[in-house]
Parts: C-alpha cells; sequence; structure tokens
C-alpha cells in the first residue's frame, strides 16, 4: 500500500482495487510457492476468458530480479464484483490482495510482454497461454501497429 494513513490507505482500495465496482476484467499475480501445482489446468476448465503469462526475468528498481510470477487476468462475460473476481481468480491460486479490475482488455493482454513499456524486460509472445476462447494476437492488435 502506499499509505501509512488508514483513510487514504481506503480512497487507495477503492480506487486501485475495485471495492463497490462492478467490472468485467480483472487481474492479479500468481506466486508459486503458495499456488496450487495444477493452477494452469484450473484455469484451463473453468471455463473463464483468460490469459496468463509467467514473468521471471522482472527487475525492481534496485536492479534486484523480482520473484518468479505469472499475471493471471480473467474477462467475465459480464461486470462483476471484487468479492466474485477474488473468489474466481483465488481459485487459481491468484494472490488475494493483488485482485484489481482493469478497463482495458487490449491494456491487460499487452502487459503480457510488456509491449507497451520498453523500460522493462521484453518477453516473446510464446510465453502467453490463453483459455476459455481468448484470443491474444487479436487482442493486442492496434491500428497503428
Amino acid at each position: 500500500m502506499p499509505y501509512k494513513d488508514p483513510e487514504k490507505k481506503k480512497q487507495w482500495e477503492r480506487k486501485n482495487r475495485g471495492k463497490g465496482a462492478t467490472k468485467a476484467i480483472w487481474w492479479g499475480y500468481l506466486y508459486f510457492d503458495s499456488a496450487p501445482e495444477n493452477w494452469e489446468q484450473r484455469i484451463r476448465e473453468s471455463g473463464y476468458e483468460a490469459v496468463w503469462a509467467v514473468h521471471d526475468k522482472d527487475v525492481r528498481p534496485t536492479g534486484e530480479v523480482k520473484e518468479t510470477h505469472a499475471h493471471v487476468a480473467v474477462r467475465f462475460s459480464h461486470a462483476v464484483d471484487l468479492e466474485t473476481a477474488k473468489a474466481v481468480l483465488t481459485s487459481f491460486g491468484v494472490k488475494e490482495a493483488s485482485v484489481q479490475y482493469r478497463d482495458n482488455w487490449r491494456a491487460v493482454c499487452r502487459y503480457m510482454v510488456h509491449m507497451d513499456d520498453p523500460d522493462k524486460y521484453q518477453y516473446d509472445p510464446s510465453i502467453v497461454c490463453e483459455a476459455g476462447g481468448a484470443d491474444w494476437v487479436t487482442a493486442i492488435q492496434r491500428s497503428s501497429d
């Protein structure tokens, strides 16, 4: 959390974690030490439209390599609340505290390989996985590309 002041922390939570919001796109981080061994199978069998990618070369501002993790995003067929999104994502092994809504599926998909952030490690597109009818290649295309 970026704030020590409880009221500012609540404001940040409402804005960034989606409390009270209903959205169709939600994502979070999955760490292998606390995720079930079959987390990918769980995503595939869930029926939800989802994309995910394992990041093992992300670096902190200090230069230290971050712990290997996966970004997991789900696009629901309709807007859902935070509790529903948490229930689904945590069933895959996503950390509850990391669940956040996103407004733009294309941006989420492009982030899977840091496509729009040249200062971050550029992952190979082959690392992106899809389930539930997600089409990552179509989602990332912009008319300006």
